[in-house]
């Protein structure tokens, strides 16, 4: 094996190494119950893999080993066609492989990310609809279900199954728990923490409401102004790190053999892949920093 193809392999493995490590590592989700929901809490928060919270969030009913063997089986069916294609370039082949699994791993958190901020940015909405429903005289299980009829899923049926639980007799820690289990966030913490204490202290819960909902969209507005003032530098990227891959066709086009010098040299091929998998950590880098927590 040549030495900047075992330079390439390092690399790949490597970063693949670092983010495996980040995103499907065991970790505990360090947050504080919401108040008198303690111990259910704890445990829908308990220890476990990000990636299978991550299924869970997306409501994919499917074991764990079922979704990680199917993911190798995708990085192996890469390094057979890779091999196909180029059969001496051995360590380009798995340094492909490691870039599917980094990707489909990531774009799983982003997927997540995505329906929990969407489930967040919906639940700000309902408030409205609840503190409504309870300045008209409705106990607050009905003014749950007022919301979830008139919101669309995955929110209505979290809803619905908050209030189909308070109905059922169960306490309020319990009806949350789905919830805050599928899509924890800070905004379902928020109607979590306020339904818990309302139900233990008969405080006013639509008093509670109207400060969450003023929390909620505040912080709603605030992550979109970071989006906005993010929203150059991301393009940009997106463009320096597409703009290559444009100009080929053009290239090839302009002169047909412009790739030749490249591609029958010795080492050509490795450097090719080098760049790729430079360019694909450097994406993900970038990804990281230009990513709003908010």
């Amino acid at each position: 094996m040549k030495l900047l193809e075992v330079f390439a392999l390092a690399v790949g493995i490597l970063a693949t190494g670092y983010f495996l490590r980040r995103w499907i590592q065991l970790r505990r989700v360090d947050v504080e119950p919401p108040p008198g929901g303690g111990q259910q809490y704890r445990e829908s928060q308990s220890e476990g893999v990000a990636l299978q919270g991550w299924l869970r969030t997306l409501g994919i009913q499917l074991p764990l080993s079922l979704i990680i063997a199917c993911t190798l089986m995708l990085a192996l069916f890469v390094i057979s066609l890779f091999l196909t294609l180029l059969p001496e370039y051995f360590a380009l082949a798995v340094i492909a492989a490691f870039a599917v699994l980094v990707i489909a791993f990531v774009t799983i958190g982003d997927l997540a990310s995505w329906r929990i901020r969407r489930v967040e940015t919906g639940l700000a909405e309902c408030l409205n609809t609840i503190r409504a429903s309870l300045v008209a005289g409705f106990p607050p299980r009905q003014a749950i279900e007022v919301a979830a009829q008139s919101t669309s899923e995955p929110l209505k049926a979290e809803l619905g199954e908050v209030a189909s639980r308070l109905k059922l007799g169960l306490s309020a820690d319990q009806s949350v728990s789905r919830m805050l289990t599928r899509y924890n966030s800070e905004g379902t913490r928020l109607f979590a923490q306020s339904l818990i204490a309302h139900y233990q202290s008969g405080s006013n819960y639509a008093a509670m409401l109207a400060s969450v909902s003023q929390l909620m969209h505040e912080r709603i507005r605030q992550r979109a102004v970071v989006v906005g003032q993010l929203s150059g530098a991301r393009y940009a990227a997106i463009f320096s790190g597409l703009l290559p891959y444009l100009l080929i066709p053009l290239l090839l086009w302009q002169s047909p053999s412009w790739f030749d010098s490249l591609l029958n040299h010795p080492h050509g091929i490795t450097y090719l892949g080098t760049a790729v998998v430079l360019q694909i950590v450097g994406v993900l880098w970038l990804r990281k920093i230009l990513r709003s927590e908010l």
